[in-house]
This record gives structure tokens, C-alpha cells and sequence, in this order.
């Protein structure tokens, strides 16, 4: 009765989107087509029957994050990689940064968190978590070189385009915010701000 249950799902859980689909809602169809997404997909769904006999779970489905210590998974990992271990080629590697992605900071997604589990209102649901404005990937970059003082040129190393790649991607908010009110996101560049400074 007083245990407090948050599982994490992903955008992934969408599937194949095109632009004019976003802002996704947490309602929108789901067609996961990777692994990935198509085993979050499944567990928010066993999650989401198990709340139902008034048990208090939510489930979270966050966009892209931005934050301190970033796996090399991440893109924005595997850039601050390269950038640290300049190999003297001049190159900074990348696939395709033409694309649009929702980002959030880690530390928002922690203050979310801890609103929406402490708020009975909230339990038995799915809720984006993200900005819900689309950011340009190539941009970020550009800025992250910047802040870094590093003349890397960026190369599209993977010359060949995911099939799945997909243009844009961002998420609905409303359902969050009527929850946990207003919140003020922090921009993305203070994150990658943050990431710098802690690498100090």
C-alpha cells in the first residue's frame, strides 16, 4: 500500500513517425519497430494492468536527455568522446544530424519524477516526458564544438541513412503539465553547459 512504483518506457514505444503525427500524445498510435521499443511497448502495457486495482505506479516515457556523465550509447556521449580524444584526423564523426529530437535535462527528469510519484492524481497513466519543441541535432553540435574551443570539422562518417531514421520527433506535454503544473525547462544549451563543466 505504500510502495511507490515508477517504470520507464521510451519514445520508442511510437514506432515509425512522421511529422506531421507530432506532437506525439501519449495516446498516439503505438508501433514500435525495434526490439527495444516493442519490449517497452509491452512492459507499459503489463505495468498499466497491474495499476488498475488502485495500485500507485506510473509510467514515464521520456524523449531524448541531455546530463552529466552521458554513456557512450548516447550521441551526445560519443561526440564529447571524440572531442576528448581528438585522434589528429580533424574530423568529428556523426551520422545524420539533419533531424529534430525533444530534449529534456537529466536533472528535470529527476524533479519530474518526484512530482508526479508524490501526486496521487497521477497514478495509472503514461506521461511524456519532454519539452515538447523539436531542437535540430546540427545545431547542438555546432554548439558543443564551440564551447570547446575545438576546430573539429564535422563529417558524415555514416554515409548511409538508417532505414528507420525519422526526420522529427518531439512530444506532447499538456497531459504532464496538468499535473505537475508549470515547469521551467532548462535549455539545452545550459545542459550541454552543465556536461562541460562537470568534465573539468
Amino acid at each position: 500500500d505504500k510502495v511507490k512504483c515508477i517504470f520507464f518506457g521510451t519514445a520508442a514505444e511510437y514506432g515509425k513517425i512522421l511529422p506531421e503525427m507530432c506532437p506525439l500524445k501519449e495516446d498516439s498510435f503505438s508501433n514500435p519497430i525495434s526490439a527495444y521499443g516493442k519490449s517497452k511497448a509491452r512492459q507499459t502495457k503489463k505495468a498499466i494492468e497491474w495499476s488498475s486495482n488502485k495500485r500507485k505506479l506510473i509510467v514515464l516515457r521520456p524523449f531524448s536527455i541531455l546530463g552529466e556523465r552521458m554513456p557512450l550509447t548516447s550521441a551526445f556521449g560519443k561526440f564529447i568522446a571524440q572531442i576528448k580524444s581528438e585522434d589528429g584526423s580533424g574530423l568529428l564523426k556523426s551520422g545524420n544530424l539533419n533531424v529534430y529530437r525533444d530534449y529534456i535535462d537529466v536533472n528535470d527528469l529527476i524533479d519530474i519524477m518526484w512530482k508526479l510519484i508524490n501526486n496521487s492524481s497521477s497514478y495509472g497513466h503514461v506521461y511524456n516526458i519532454c519539452q515538447g519543441k523539436p531542437v535540430l541535432l546540427l545545431n547542438m553540435v555546432k554548439y558543443l564544438l564551440l564551447k570547446c574551443n575545438s576546430d573539429l570539422k564535422i563529417s558524415n562518417f555514416y554515409e548511409k541513412r538508417i532505414e528507420n531514421d525519422m526526420s522529427v520527433i518531439y512530444g506532447d506535454n499538456g497531459k504532464l503539465k496538468k499535473i505537475i503544473g508549470d515547469f521551467d525547462f532548462l535549455d539545452w544549451k545550459l545542459s550541454i553547459d552543465r556536461i562541460l563543466e562537470n568534465l573539468k
